[in-house]
């Protein structure tokens, strides 16, 4: 069985991954980036995912960046009512380099807990659907160069 663990603070979310999943499901909650971090170091982890608006020191993209660097090859996704264009100029550039490992996905809420177990599964069972997340990257910097561009206008 594979082992997903969720940093969500949206009990709704969590109880519906859990119920519908093929996988374990550890939830440490949504306030604990540092024992999910320590978590993300054991073998036994498969998908990492997060919200991105949790309370913390760390965005939630900032602490999927740090897993990546401590597990790469871990296969991450970030959940979020932001999209990718909205993010600060730092979050961006966390979610650029998470892009370009090749086991980072993002999906936008709202959501159905249904789109969240497909996507899921789709991850856990290593189908990745690189060129979707690379056309949203390439979109929100897209998005983010003529909103340059007008405020230098």
């Amino acid at each position: 069985m594979k082992t997903v663990l969720l940093l969500e603070d949206d009990e709704i979310i969590a109880r519906a991954l859990s119920a519908c999943s093929r996988s374990a499901v550890e939830h440490p909650g949504g306030r604990i980036p540092n024992q999910a971090l320590q978590l993300c170091e054991q073998d036994s982890i498969d998908l990492f995912v997060a919200d991105h608006l949790l309370p913390g020191a760390l965005s939630r993209i900032e602490t999927l960046h740090c897993v990546n660097a401590v597990r790469p090859g871990l296969r991450l996704l970030l959940v979020s009512g932001t999209p990718p264009e909205g993010l600060t100029d730092g979050t961006f550039k966390c979610f650029e380099d998470l892009v370009a490992t090749c086991v980072f996905d993002y999906l936008e809420k709202p959501f159905t807990p249904i789109v969240l177990n497909e996507r899921v599964a789709a991850l856990v069972d290593g189908q990745h659907n690189q060129e979707s997340i690379q056309r949203r990257l390439a979109d929100a910097q897209a998005y983010r160069q003529r909103q340059t561009e007008g405020e230098h206008a």
